[in-house]
């Protein structure tokens, strides 16, 4: 799939919807960061993360997959077998894109049933538009059977991999899992970083709104860390902090979604007295949302090819508390992007929810970096900049912006749709 998607660096989410914070591009010359707009390409190939192309065979057993005999529907899953995971049609959709666009909840069920441990993954796998199967449900026009099925994908489409918010990571534990830190010491080295400099943060921060602990807070505490959040938000409007000032600013909120998380980690890295030279750079992904910190990425290697990153690159993400080297299958499991769902305009039916990485649709993008070295470096010394482009036009829309869940609308909005039924909200594991 070719393709090209404009981004703004500073770039609008669902998690700022401001667009002030969450990404950023360093003019290392100047030290400044500013809102800049650049056209990022997306990949044309998922060499990334290994995905083989889908066979004639299976493409045809993917539309015999939407057949309404339930017989024809099992047979095509026990045919694919593990390669339910990859096979895609022309347009990205798996065996439950299909199902959703095809097949009456009763169905869908059914085959979420027949896919046993595969149907979590692929409930969070996107086609080539970023839909994943949840998505689809909500444009079903039907609102009982759009009901229905999100009642059935949800359970699964949640994400518990992550950790609490007041989580330590213990680096020892991280260590032991990647036996290849006994032969880079440099690996070693950047984890243990890594690690550090989460703990930090996660000390000082409490809460997120966009985080999975959130999904188990009542909407009086989820409203409560969205006026932190907006209130975070009008302190930066027409200011310009280094960045030990702007890390002081999002500590005294006590709030930080991904964005902020990933300052305040590039700033604890940056205060550190290191013997040895370390890259740290801020990444996001476009056509997505997420931001954290790469580092020692190998010089002029591909950002949207992870093999080529280099046996040091550490992923570093404060938000759901992974530290992972790049060159392992851990990481390509915990790469995932951000988004929400709600319907009903009612604030117990939001659910933070992650997407995995699609290397056909999602980019990454380097939007700050920095070289640290032995002479020293520090927060003090990185100027950050929310007024340079933010026009009156976009401020007055800003003023209107109203960020309680009870007044959100989004299109992963659902209109008028029926409340989760009991026996699924039983099934939602609360967070430790």
């Amino acid at each position: 799939m070719a393709a090209s998607s404009t981004a703004f660096v500073l770039a609008m989410s669902a998690e700022d919807p401001r667009g002030l914070l969450d990404a950023s591009l360093a003019n290392l010359e100047s030290k400044e960061i500013n809102f800049i707009k650049t056209t990022a390409s997306v990949p044309t190939s998922p060499c990334a993360i290994g995905l083989p192309p889908t066979s004639p065979k299976d493409v045809d057993l993917l539309k015999q997959s939407v057949s309404p005999d339930k017989a024809v529907v099992h047979n095509a899953i026990d045919s694919l077998a593990e390669r339910v995971l990859t096979s895609i049609d022309e347009n990205g959709n798996t065996l439950l894109h299909l199902a959703v666009l095809n097949h009456p909840p009763a169905m869908v069920q059914l085959i979420l049933e027949k896919l046993g441990d595969n149907a979590h993954a692929l409930c969070q796998t996107v086609n080539f538009r970023g839909e994943t199967p949840i998505s689809l449900a909500h444009d079903i026009e039907d609102v009982y059977f759009r009901s229905k099925i999100i009642n059935v994908l949800l359970p699964q489409t949640l994400d518990h991999s992550i950790q609490s918010f007041s989580t330590l990571i213990n680096p020892r534990k991280i260590l032991e899992k990647f036996p290849q830190v006994l032969t880079n010491p440099v690996l070693e080295e950047n984890i243990m970083i890594g690690c550090l400099a989460i703990n930090q943060s996660r000390n000082s921060i409490k809460f997120s709104a966009t985080h999975m602990d959130s999904n188990y807070q009542t909407t009086e505490e989820k409203n409560r860390i969205l006026d932190a959040i907006q209130n975070l938000y009008r302190e930066t409007i027409n200011k310009e902090f280094n960045l030990h000032d702007y890390r002081a600013l999002i500590k005294k909120h006590g709030v930080a979604n991904c964005g902020e998380l990933a300052h305040l980690v590039f700033a604890n890295i940056l205060d550190m007295k290191m013997d040895k030279e370390i890259k740290i750079e801020m990444t996001s992904i476009q056509n997505g949302d997420h931001s954290f910190i790469i580092l020692d990425r190998a010089e002029e290697s591909d950002i949207n090819d992870f093999t080529t990153w280099g046996p040091s690159a550490v992923y570093v993400d404060a938000w759901s508390g992974k530290v992972i080297p790049v060159q392992s299958k851990e990481f390509l499991e915990a790469l995932k992007a951000f988004c929400f769902i709600g319907y009903n305009n009612d604030p117990s039916s939001y659910y933070n929810l992650l997407i995995k990485f699609n290397a056909a649709y999602h980019v990454l993008q380097v939007t700050q970096e920095e070289v640290v070295d032995m002479n020293g470096s520090s927060a003090f010394d990185v100027a950050i900049n929310f007024s340079s482009t933010v026009s009156q036009e976009e401020k007055e829309e800003d003023d209107e912006l109203d960020f309680n869940f009870v007044d959100v609308e989004s299109s992963g909005v659902a209109e008028n749709a029926l409340p989760l039924e009991p026996s699924v909200l039983a099934t939602l594991r609360p967070m430790p």
